[in-house]
């Protein structure tokens, strides 16, 4: 195998016309990856029906469908690449993409590497930098800005043999995997190194498949956070903590209450939540009386502000 290899690994799952957008942004590049691996997760409307007739292009499809994590960990055993890219279909490559990872790869050899992300809804620019990795204060542990930041699929690539050495993405988890797999990459003890230009554009659609279930979402992150806390250095309970609670908060204005309150009995279990994110009067409450019930009397609140008006 030669070194430095680059794949892009896509899933797809009935995106149709939007998976020929995404690979012309990387096809037109002036430099391209050594290989492309599409999974199609059991669509309806098959990927290679919405390819340009490109022969290096492997697609794999299954019979069933078994979500994203599944899909990439059979990307990921099918890959020949040392570094690795995984890529959701619907979003976009930077023009300069292809080149600026390899030159990265080779000048620093670091196992991760994670590019910012702009997003864009209907042909328009929304937000330039959306995970603020230039601004992070973090610096000195990157791991703990990762336990409160979303580090998206399609910001990093990944020596393969990293994303090997921690299994790669947990298949138990139905949504949330891509959140669950950056952290345990960087726990294991890998390198990284952060380029602070957005080289993806990520599409914005109300249709995609973690806007339509937004209770999945959450759910699986808690599921994340209570594997995480059983395997992360106890210094980082706090915070684990915290990200319970912001889930927990949402999953109750999700109608989710029963997967709230275990969400805020996992926070309590794990730490001192600081309720970060909240205002400062629900941050006395919260701590006096506690999350769900501060939740509920927002919700009487609402209701009532809706009532009046």
């Amino acid at each position: 195998m030669m070194k430095n290899t680059l794949g892009v690994l896509i899933t797809y799952f009935n995106e149709k016309d939007l998976l020929n957008e995404c690979l012309d942004t990387l096809l037109n590049q002036d430099e391209k990856p050594d290989e492309i691996i599409i999974y199609d997760d059991a669509s309806e409307f098959p990927a290679q029906n919405y390819l340009s007739k490109n022969s290096s292009i492997r697609i794999v499809r299954g019979q069933i469908r078994k979500g994203p994590a599944v899909g990439r960990n059979i990307l990921l055993g099918l890959s020949q690449s040392e570094y690795i890219h995984f890529h959701d279909c619907d979003d976009l490559f930077h023009r300069d993409w292809c080149r600026r990872i390899r030159q990265t790869i080779k000048d620093s050899k670091a196992d991760l590497i994670v590019n910012e992300v702009s997003t864009y809804k209907d042909g328009k620019l929304l937000e330039d930098c959306i995970m603020n990795i230039k601004n992070n204060r973090l610096k000195d542990d990157f791991l703990e800005f990762m336990l409160s930041h979303s580090i998206l699929t399609s910001s990093t690539t990944i020596r393969r043999s990293t994303a090997i050495k921690v299994n790669g993405y947990r298949e138990i988890l139905s949504q949330s995997e891509d959140y669950d797999f950056h952290i345990r990459l960087v726990a294991s003890g890998a390198s990284y190194m952060l380029i602070y230009e957005p080289l993806i554009l990520k599409r914005l659609r109300q249709m995609s498949y973690s806007n339509l279930n937004q209770k999945e979402v959450w759910k699986s992150m808690i599921q994340s956070l209570e594997l995480l806390s059983q395997e992360l250095d106890k210094k980082y309970c706090n915070e684990l903590s915290e990200q319970a609670i912001r889930g927990g908060a949402i999953l109750f204005r999700l109608g989710a209450t029963l997967e709230a309150r275990q969400a805020f009995r996992l926070a309590h279990r794990l730490g001192q939540p600081r309720f970060e994110k909240h205002t400062k009067i629900y941050k006395i409450l919260a701590k006096k009386f506690g999350p769900e019930l501060v939740e509920s009397l927002r919700n009487i609140f609402i209701r009532l502000s809706k009532n009046y008006n």
